[in-house]
């Protein structure tokens, strides 16, 4: 604990998260939230039902001319 308020105390790390930070929303043109999902490059704010997941992993597989897992066309 102690060690953990030092940090606090000192902002140890804090220049590296802000890198992270900013890197994060340049990449999104903004500011996003949590839960947040990225399927190839594809940016998927908020908590989503499975079949929304399905429909753009299967949508990259297709675009990348991946043959999509028969047990996923199920799930579609």
């Amino acid at each position: 604990m102690k060690r953990f308020e030092q940090a606090l105390d000192t902002k140890q790390g804090k220049s590296a998260i802000d890198a992270d930070m900013a890197e994060g929303n340049s990449s999104l043109g903004g500011p996003f939230g949590t839960p947040a999902f990225f399927v190839n490059g594809h940016y998927m704010s908020g908590a989503k039902p499975f079949p929304e997941f399905v429909k753009v992993i299967n949508a990259e597989l297709s675009r990348l001319n991946v043959p999509i897992p028969d047990g996923a066309k199920a799930a579609n």
